[in-house]
């Protein structure tokens, strides 16, 4: 949801309730933290893939890397690229890349909000144990 959309909702909406996260996996509603992170989720570029593309090639090769690959070969990797940025859409980043990386890995970046649930303190149990949140 975008935040104009989320203000015009909560503008509808008369006095002054308390905001709570439905916690689908444990079946309650939590209350949130008044902190509120902003973030950066980030979309990797058909280029990351490609180079996945291009070593798994290689591989399956006998990894002879003076090979050439064939252009109708590339062309088939762009296309597929192109379809797995999309289709993977934006995420947070690996821990284990460095930001002077994010420009080699990642093609597009967007802002988002974060709403922190408060730790509740509560236990909920069902057949395969117990979760705590």
């Amino acid at each position: 949801m975008k935040l104009n959309k989320l203000i015009e909702e909560l503008k509808k909406i008369k006095g002054n309730p308390d905001i709570l996260l439905w916690n689908g996996l444990v079946c309650d509603a939590i209350s949130l933290d008044k902190e509120i992170q902003i973030d950066y989720q980030y979309r990797y570029s058909p280029e990351y893939f490609i180079s996945g593309m291009k070593m798994d090639w290689y591989e399956a090769n006998g990894k002879d890397f003076n090979k050439i690959i064939p252009e109708e070969t590339l062309k088939r990797f762009k296309k597929e690229a192109k379809t797995l940025s999309r289709k993977h859409g934006y995420n947070f980043p690996n821990t284990f890349f460095d930001e002077k990386d994010y420009e080699r890995y990642f093609d597009k970046k967007k802002k988002v909000i974060i709403l922190q649930p408060i730790i509740a303190g509560k236990t909920y149990q069902d057949r395969l144990g117990e979760i705590t949140y």
